[in-house]
């Protein structure tokens, strides 16, 4: 399951870079138990999250080494020296390479209300990139605004996730990140340490039990 497109990040003559985006979803065991809990998240969405990164970054390193061994440069952006959070005075928390941006980028989903990248396998995903120092084949992304997926900006209806983050981050004007954080550090991250020995900031509520979960809302694909 998932998606895989590519989309040219730049090059000089002669050359190119391409950036390649890839998108699978939760299992559905892990959205389902997600989304019978209110307030904290399941073990297995804990356990998805941290596993979820490595089988990531493992995927990204294992295809960069198989480019290498054929010529071809690859990176995985995430694991080089360059990456990091920075704090942004418009937009708070970012970072130096953002998977669900370079996703919208390569034409793999749009920016829900609660910040999401709505995709067409849903929004309870993990995504990783790739950058290669060669010029593959793009592709034409299927939609022209950041919001296009989502029911919220349509027509204003839905609002699911509101309803479903715990820490009142998420309203009509957005996703409070900063508020978002700062629940999870207090809240989440002491209760998942102890009750399973595990360190981890996740919470994943804004995710599941809506209805962009698992597909882009059929009220969105009817506009289409």
């Amino acid at each position: 399951e998932g998606s895989e497109y590519a989309a040219e990040a730049g090059g000089g003559a002669g050359a190119g870079v391409t950036v390649v985006s890839w998108v699978l979803p939760q299992t559905e065991a892990a959205k389902k138990e997600q989304g019978a809990e209110a307030l904290v998240p399941t073990l297995r969405w804990i356990l998805t999250r941290k596993a979820g990164t490595d089988f990531m970054y493992s995927i990204g390193k294992y295809v960069c080494e198989i480019l290498n061994s054929i010529g071809i440069e690859a990176a995985v952006p995430v694991l080089t020296e360059g990456y990091g959070g920075q704090t942004s005075k418009k937009y708070g928390f970012a970072s130096t390479w953002s998977e669900r941006h370079v996703a919208y980028a390569c034409g793999l989903g749009t920016f829900g209300l609660s910040e999401g990248l709505i995709t067409s396998v849903g929004k309870a995903v993990r995504i990783g990139s790739i950058v290669i120092n060669t010029k593959l084949e793009t592709v034409e992304r299927p939609y022209t605004s950041r919001d296009a997926y989502c029911t919220f900006y349509l027509d204003g209806s839905c609002k699911a996730c509101i309803a479903r983050c715990p820490a009142g981050a998420i309203t009509e004007a957005g996703h409070d990140k900063v508020k978002c954080d700062k629940y999870k550090q207090e809240n989440f991250v002491p209760y998942v340490m102890g009750k399973y020995g595990i360190k981890s900031a996740t919470c994943g509520m804004c995710q599941t039990k809506v209805p962009c979960t698992s597909r882009i809302p059929a009220k969105v694909l009817e506009k289409k």
